[in-house]
């Protein structure tokens, strides 16, 4: 019962510190981290990546990083993987999945910001086709797969804080060089 109550207060505390809005040493750390696992996972040979990418793509996530750090858990490396994150700053894996959610629904909201009302006219045309019978199921599908990846797009950029949106964007030419350097 000790250990159950222990873990719940641990828990707690941890969804509590997340819950703080960024700061510019958050932004700076999650950078610099990331571009750690990036070297890292270059000099390791892998069946899956730590950060499984089409995990990160699904519609519907709200939480890319923390849905593919759990959906690794099982990787032969992800214990290296944990210790390079603490090696980083971090006290477990979920805490830096956290504020890389964070930073990414805030970048997101950067980025739409100026094409918002552009977005949402774009998203009605597309749902507005879904009932024309000269689609067949496929497309159908497509056209539900677009819609569901911008609407998740969107209810992430809206998670985003004004406080966390203006730490971000002082950092967003790292952010997109970073970003940028993980499509390469």
């Amino acid at each position: 019962m000790f250990k159950i109550t222990v873990l719940c207060l641990l828990s707690l505390l941890t969804n509590i510190a997340l819950a703080q809005d960024l700061s510019d040493a958050d932004v700076k750390q999650w950078i610099s981290s990331f571009s750690a696992i990036k070297s890292w996972s270059q000099k390791h040979d892998f069946k899956q990546a730590p950060l499984d990418r089409t995990a990160l793509a699904k519609p519907g996530l709200q939480s890319p990083f923390a849905t593919a750090l759990n959906s690794n858990k099982t990787h032969e490396s992800y214990k290296e993987f944990i210790d390079l994150l603490k090696s980083q700053g971090y006290s477990s894996g979920e805490e830096w999945a956290a504020v890389g959610d964070k930073i990414t629904a805030a970048f997101i909201a950067l980025k739409m910001a100026p094409h918002e009302q552009e977005l949402k006219m774009k998203m009605d045309q597309i749902q507005s086709q879904m009932d024309n019978p000269l689609l067949n199921e496929q497309q159908k599908a497509l056209l539900k797969s677009a819609i569901e990846m911008s609407s998740t797009s969107m209810d992430m950029a809206n998670s985003a804080t004004p406080e966390d949106k203006t730490v971000v964007q002082k950092h967003m030419a790292e952010l997109q060089q970073v970003l940028d350097e993980t499509k390469k």
